[in-house]
């Protein structure tokens, strides 16, 4: 199996983030994710839900079910939330659904909130009609 991302993560500043969700489930580079969607060629050619390891001819797009309701309830009880970087490929429908649900969470959530990132801010922008 293979990272999250294409390339290599910036290890320095994964252990950081590794730190900052400590107790919540998460493990850096997705480790601790309990689930993904994926698919094969970013074109909804051939889309699954797959837990634990990404096979190396697949691509993570979006995050699963149960990966989108955990990290809802880790973002309802947070006290502070810094959100930068969707959780998927929204543009696409199918690889929406991860981004909107943090979103909501985010927009719901009874915490000082923070977005930031361009995509961020298209992905709030994206939901915030619906």
């Amino acid at each position: 199996s293979r990272d999250v991302v294409a390339g290599e993560p910036d290890r320095g500043r994964l252990d950081k983030s590794v730190g900052l969700g400590q107790g919540h489930g998460f493990g850096g580079a997705g480790r601790g994710v309990p689930e993904w969607l994926v698919d094969r060629e970013a074109v909804v050619a051939e889309c699954k839900i797959v837990e634990g390891a990404i096979p190396d001819d697949w691509m993570a797009l979006d995050i699963g079910p149960k990966t989108r309701a955990h990290f809802a309830q880790v973002i309802a009880g947070a006290k502070t939330i810094i959100w930068n970087g969707p959780m998927g490929v929204f543009e696409m429908a199918p690889f929406a659904a991860g981004t909107e649900v943090v979103a909501r969470a985010v927009a719901e959530a009874q915490a000082l909130s923070i977005v930031g990132g361009g995509d961020s801010v298209a992905a709030v922008e994206q939901f915030r009609g619906d």
